[in-house]
């Protein structure tokens, strides 16, 4: 587990997880919840990471996929959290094409680098547990 060669997405995430501090990222996901935004707690360290003014847009990164219902009235930056795309290929961290797939390639490769890891580790773990794991590996390397 500590060799992240054959996963460089899952290696790029944990070196950015173990540079924004714990505390940072809880109250992040306190912020959420008080919102009332349900986004993953791995998602945290990227909305810290890419924090610009104005702030960027949660209801564009929405798990649902749909976007902001806002447009172009939306006071927030319509950025990927994930790889931080704004205009060559617009779209939200969790934005899907016809086919169901998620159009943010980093996204894609990094799920499938999780998959990857899940079987070739047999980690049946939820994914916010393997996550944090991969950071306190990075951390101590």
């Amino acid at each position: 587990m500590d060799n992240f060669k054959d996963y460089p997405l899952l290696a790029a995430h944990a070196h950015l997880q173990s540079r924004v501090s714990k505390r940072a990222i809880d109250k992040v996901i306190e912020i959420w919840k008080r919102a009332e935004i349900n986004m993953p707690p791995f998602v945290a360290a990227y909305a810290i990471h890419y924090q610009t003014s104005p702030e960027i847009c949660t209801r564009y990164n929405h798990p649902h996929g749909s976007g902001c219902s806002f447009g172009s009235r939306c006071h927030f930056l319509h950025r990927c959290l994930f790889c931080g795309c704004m205009s060559s290929s617009p779209h939200g961290m969790f934005f899907r094409d016809r086919n169901d797939a998620f159009i943010c390639e980093e996204y894609r490769q990094f799920r499938h680098e999780m998959r990857d890891f899940q079987d070739r580790y047999n980690e049946a773990k939820d994914f916010n547990i393997i996550v944090e794991q991969m950071r306190l590996v990075y951390e101590k390397s």
